[in-house]
């Protein structure tokens, strides 16, 4: 009778190492990611300003944003505020083909370039 036992736990012992069919692996989850500035509508017209003082301001349609490059060098993204971009002390109105630079209280005029 022990043999039998024996024998009958070798069996369910050989049997639970049988490997198992895999299953099909699950595609990876993608996690959603907003839009890199880089794609930006290729309809959208972009216009840059040349201001008094050199510096330059790129503006893009659909943007919320202007990009200001002062003539020191720095850049900057001014977030657009109603019909004004950035606050003081860092300031851009935007009018058609004109535009005004506001920088740490002194106000440059901008045109189109």
């Amino acid at each position: 009778m022990r043999r039998i036992a024996l024998i009958a736990c070798a069996c369910l012992l050989v049997a639970g190492c049988e490997t198992m069919p895999q299953r099909a692996e699950r595609p990876a989850a993608y996690a959603f990611q907003p839009a890199d500035s880089a794609q930006r509508n290729p309809l959208a017209r972009s216009v840059t300003y040349t201001c008094e003082d050199t510096s330059t301001v790129s503006f893009t349609e659909g943007e919320s944003f202007v990009l200001v490059a002062f003539n020191s060098g720095t850049q900057m993204r001014l977030q657009r505020r109603g019909d004004r971009y950035g606050e003081q002390p860092y300031e851009f109105l935007r009018r058609g083909d004109e535009g005004q630079l506001h920088s740490s209280g002194r106000s440059f005029r901008c045109r189109v370039k």
